[in-house]
């Protein structure tokens, strides 16, 4: 799976994940089906609330009936972790002010992952955002406002620490999406495969992000609320070459 992402990026092409909420039954089972039928690259299936194994592998069992694209766990906690799944994003949330969600939870998890035979992807995870769920939950520090430099300075810290993707985080049904300042900053300090993702709605917001460097884009709340045509234009937003 890192692999066939790495070579999306190798090539220009922006991938376009769509995230699926098992928390959320009816809502998670339209949005899988919006994101099957707009044509995702990939799926993202986690949340950061409270997430059963039945819910999770209901989740993935009706994404395999709708496509047959990678699915990809999105683990808020280790109970987000099942054999039903292709890969994981093993992260660490670099600015969370509780070491469980930087290593704690990781060393907790990462038994499992080897016993389900997941292909473990490392990611560097960044809220930057700080009135949403997820920063809530991860207790992440809220990087100040107009301060690029120091999303740059974590992006390079990942870097350095071997970590080859790295996904700036607005929050899922955010109000807004991650400035492209923040984009370009990270972009300029890092190497890897950078994804960005939260209050992503607008085919501007998407081609703001993806010029600014993004390899690969996430859309969620996207799916829960708009129409089919609108989807495919965020995605054809996202997959226009990088000028």
């Amino acid at each position: 799976m890192e692999k066939r992402l790495l070579r999306a990026k190798e090539e220009g092409r922006v991938v376009v994940f769509g995230l699926v909420d098992p928390a959320k039954p009816g809502i998670g089972a339209r949005a899988a089906r919006m994101a099957a039928e707009a044509g995702v690259d990939a799926f993202l299936v986690g949340g950061s609330t409270f997430v059963d194994r039945d819910s999770l592998d209901e989740a993935i069992g009706n994404i395999r009936s709708l496509s047959d694209v990678p699915v990809i766990l999105f683990p808020g906690n280790v109970n987000g972790l099942t054999p039903k799944a292709d890969a994981v994003l093993f992260t660490s949330l670099l600015n969370s002010e509780d070491p469980y969600y930087i290593i704690g939870a990781q060393v907790l998890g990462a038994p499992l992952v080897r016993k389900y035979g997941l292909e473990a992807i490392p990611t560097a995870y960044l809220i930057l955002h700080g009135d949403t769920a997820v920063s809530h939950v991860g207790r992440a520090r809220e990087l100040p406002p107009g301060k690029p430099e120091l999303v740059a300075m974590y992006a390079m810290a990942a870097g350095m620490m071997g970590m080859r993707f790295l996904y700036l985080e607005g929050g899922s049904g955010s109000s807004r999406h991650v400035d492209p300042k923040s984009v370009a900053a990270a972009r300029s300090a890092y190497e890897g495969f950078l994804m960005v993702g939260g209050g992503l709605r607008a085919p501007e917001a998407v081609s703001a992000v993806t010029s600014a460097g993004a390899d690969g884009i996430v859309l969620g709340t996207a799916f829960e609320s708009m129409d089919v045509d609108e989807l495919k234009a965020l995605l054809e937003a996202a997959r226009r070459r990088r000028t």
